[in-house]
């Protein structure tokens, strides 16, 4: 008998930079493969649903921001020793504003015997884990309640995003690492999300 664990860790980038540039059409993506697949319309759904109930505009989907994110969980997974983390986005090449950027971490399925495997979750169940830190959100003060993290979520439904962009990798010992990466970017100090 399997006992599934699931344990999330998650952060969000943090932006200071307040100048925006538009999605390039037309780019030829190169787009690297991760060994998890991941259904872009699906996420993308998931994200414009919780912007929905806000008011928020919807977000579309672009392949370059899938290629950054397919990059970050391919190197998290390997060189990066499964730790989520974001990179140093403010200065990442070929983006003017850097971009904003959710990393969540998912622990494997463990079994009795000993054995791990990836766990069964879905694109909507990432957008959800971060969806739900909205409960620490205080709207009125623009603040995460003391010990607690919103990041996510406001990078989740931030007005001026544009597009974003989805993958996810496993690591060596059956975790996940899933990365969505948003432009503009959100999360701007002194910024309310919408």
């Amino acid at each position: 008998m399997a006992a599934l664990v699931v344990a999330i860790v998650s952060c969000s980038s943090q932006n200071t930079l307040d100048t925006r540039a538009p999605e390039p059409v037309n780019v030829p993506v190169n787009i690297p493969a991760t060994n998890l697949s991941i259904n872009g319309e699906s996420i993308l759904n998931s994200h414009n649903s919780v912007r929905s109930r806000l008011g928020v505009p919807p977000l579309r989907w672009s392949k370059r921001l899938e290629a950054k994110a397919a990059e970050w969980a391919n190197f998290l997974t390997g060189e990066g020793n499964c730790i989520a983390r974001q990179r140093g986005l403010l200065v990442l090449p070929g983006f003017k504003n850097g971009l904003g950027e959710n990393v969540q971490r998912i622990e494997p399925e463990l079994f009795g015997d000993g054995r791990t495997e990836v766990a069964p979750v879905d694109e909507n169940s990432v957008v959800f884990f971060w969806a739900q830190q909205g409960v620490d959100y205080n709207y009125k003060d623009n603040k995460c309640r003391i010990g607690k993290t919103c990041e996510n979520y406001t990078q989740v439904v931030w007005r001026d995003s544009q597009v974003m962009g989805c993958a996810a990798a496993s690591c060596p010992d059956s975790s996940q690492i899933w990365v969505c990466n948003y432009d503009p970017p959100g999360n701007f100090l002194g910024q309310k999300p919408y």
